[in-house]
């Protein structure tokens, strides 16, 4: 009977999701200039994902100076084809987790297939919160590829896919951090199985003492 219930607690075990491990920055660098707004628009990065298994889990944007932002700034982020799969409102100051300079939002968690993704924050004319510009010592999460700096001044207020090209080390704008372990909570189904095996393992235990 002991030996049964192990094996049932086994199998409990491996049918319940795995918690979810610490989120990493998608994109990280050394040091960069600060770069001012000149028109509304959305500025950010292309990035490829280069094999399954990746999640996005926060969207952020520069915080020149990790001294909070003036005000709040939507953030996005595009697939392949343009489409809008996640997106989020960074609050103005510190509140939001400042990681490797920039703050950063929750978001339920989006699986990233392979190929091109695009990331961008949206700016204000004549705002006070600057991009990160000239970037040096460049360097991404396992299984992302860093393509290059992207942005469309279109002078709309509201996030556009920035899809024109700026260099390698143009002006960084929103960002994402990404995790290979999705953190969704226990099937209620298996949490059952998991609460079954536990109190099979307890009348066997009582079992063998009588």
């Amino acid at each position: 009977m002991f030996q049964k219930t192990l094996a049932v607690l086994a199998l409990a075990a491996a049918l319940v999701p795995a918690a979810q491990a610490a989120p990493v920055s998608a994109l990280t660098f050394t040091s960069a200039e600060n770069n001012s707004t000149c028109c509304t628009s959305t500025r950010g990065y292309a990035f490829d994902v280069l094999d399954s298994g990746l999640f996005a889990t926060h969207l952020g944007i520069w915080d020149a100076g990790s001294d909070g932002l003036a005000v709040s700034h939507d953030v996005g982020l595009w697939n392949s084809l343009g489409v809008l799969v996640a997106s989020v409102t960074v609050p103005g100051g510190a509140a939001a987790s400042l990681v490797d300079g920039f703050r950063y939002v929750d978001i339920a968690d989006v699986a990233l297939s392979t190929g091109r993704y695009t990331v961008g924050a949206l700016f204000f004319a004549s705002g006070t919160d600057d991009q990160a510009r000239n970037l040096v010592g460049t360097a991404t999460a396992s299984g992302i590829s860093f393509v290059g700096a992207r942005f469309i001044n279109n002078g709309v207020a509201s996030l556009t896919n920035p899809t024109e090209s700026l260099g390698i080390t143009g002006l960084m704008g929103g960002s994402l951090m990404v995790d290979r372990v999705n953190g969704r909570v226990p099937e209620p189904g298996a949490m059952s199985l998991v609460a079954l095996a536990i109190g099979a393992a307890g009348v066997a235990a009582r079992r063998r003492k009588a």
